[in-house]
């Protein structure tokens, strides 16, 4: 049974969002046509995710969804745009395709690339072995590594896991007051990427293609 998630479509993007949203999907369309010569493809933004193609090829179908962010100050695994995006990857992973072979993953972003800051107190309950700083946060570069497909090692995949997880969490809450102050039971696909081990993470993660560049939004609509 597909699990009720969140309409992520029902918040419309509007202004200068979805003009980046629209021109990167035209850049994508014309992508395609180039690399394919006369295969038909499709486009389509707020479908599925910010927008989505369609190709065929030898009767196999394959889907792209892609979500886009615009930010003057830097992105770090632990942004919350980042988090958010992988949260709506998971359910689409899970309660549409299953897996990544019939649809491929990605975030393009016009940002900086910052390091994660994390809470010694959090990296020391889910990475004990860790290596700490001598001040209270210590810097990863999770983000950095998976933009240039560099590998995660374990410590750093079980700390991405548990950032992930906190954040499906914080979305899929079900409270038992209307103050929101005490939850009982989590929604979406929650019973599922609680399961997750970090294999199933990491293949998860693995299949997200994270675009990063510092370009402004003039030179881009050139």
């Amino acid at each position: 049974m597909t699990e009720k998630i969140i309409n992520r479509e029902a918040a419309k993007t509007s202004g200068s969002g979805l003009l980046f949203q629209r021109v990167r999907a035209v850049h994508r369309l014309l992508n395609l046509i180039s690399k394919l010569g006369k295969k038909t493809c499709y486009c389509a933004t707020e479908f599925i995710e910010d927008s989505a193609t369609l190709t065929v090829d030898d009767g196999v179908a394959t889907i792209e969804i892609e979500e886009n962010k615009n930010y003057s100050s830097g992105l770090s695994f632990n942004s919350e745009a980042i988090k958010n995006t992988i949260v709506a990857f998971a359910d689409q992973y899970i309660n549409y395709f299953k897996d990544s072979k019939t649809i491929d993953f990605s975030i393009f972003c016009h940002a900086n690339l910052s390091d994660e800051r994390i809470e010694n107190s959090t990296l020391q309950a889910v990475a004990p072995d860790f290596p700490l700083s001598q001040t209270k946060t210590t810097k990863l570069n999770i983000l950095k590594k998976l933009v240039i497909k560099d590998e995660l090692t374990q410590d750093e995949i079980t700390i991405a896991k548990a950032l992930f997880v906190e954040e499906y969490k914080k979305q899929y809450a079900v409270y038992a007051d209307k103050e929101k102050k005490t939850i009982v039971s989590y929604a979406g696909n929650h019973k599922i990427i609680s399961q997750w081990d970090n294999n199933d993470f990491y293949l998860f993660l693995s299949s997200i293609e994270f675009i990063i560049t510092e370009s402004d939004n003039d030179t881009y609509d050139d």
